[in-house]
């Protein structure tokens, strides 16, 4: 048996993707609420999560904001970067791409049931 402190415990707050008018990335908005939420305590943070548009972002804003948060949050607690997609093989792509950006951990789920007509 370990004493070792587990990497995940506690509460993580699944961050939102802001952006401004023009549908750019908000990074200034990001860094607020990133260390507003860090701040507060919070034990950890998910980016590109459901809450925060990963269905509908490309990879390279997804990118960006994967390596706007792990600079901003500056090891001072665990992000999780969601990986999960409506296709298996975009979120293999995802895992490859995001979970080599310096996260603690990729979040994935089962590609949602798509019923065509």
């Amino acid at each position: 048996m370990t004493n070792q402190k587990p990497l995940f415990s506690g509460i993580m707050t699944a961050l939102i993707t802001p952006f401004n008018e023009d549908k750019s990335l908000d990074f200034k908005t990001l860094a607020k609420l990133i260390n507003r939420q860090i701040g507060e305590g919070i034990n950890g943070l998910v980016v590109c999560g459901s809450t925060g548009e990963s269905l509908t972002l490309t990879l390279d804003e997804a990118v960006a904001i994967t390596k706007f948060c792990v600079a901003e949050v500056k090891a001072r607690v665990p992000v999780i970067v969601g990986v999960g997609h409506s296709s298996t093989a975009t979120s293999c792509l995802w895992q490859k791409t995001l979970g080599a950006l310096g996260v603690n951990a990729t979040m994935a789920v089962a590609p949602a049931y798509n019923k065509p007509t």
